[in-house]
């Protein structure tokens, strides 16, 4: 029901004890932090500790994520171990 959450380093203000803020923000925060664009169907919002806001994205779908080619990749690399025929 409780828990902390600490943020340091140059892309956090330090702005000391926030107020109650949601587990559902810690994700896109820290996307944020990292110059990811957050996804507009995630749950939370980018607390007011990072200095700069990437925006935001389309939802990241099963289809728009996979890659082909990776995926040949590793059924490739499995059959060359031996873990496929």
């Amino acid at each position: 029901m409780h828990g902390i959450f600490i943020a340091n380093g140059p892309d956090f203000e330090s702005q000391g004890q926030l107020d109650e803020i949601s587990i559902t923000d810690i994700m896109p925060t820290v996307l944020s932090a990292h110059g990811v664009a957050v996804p507009t169907d995630v749950d939370g919002e980018v607390l007011s500790i990072v200095s700069e806001s990437n925006g935001t994205q389309e939802p990241i779908t099963r289809a728009t994520s996979r890659d082909n080619s990776s995926g040949e990749t590793v059924e490739n690399r499995l059959k060359q171990l031996g873990y496929m025929e």
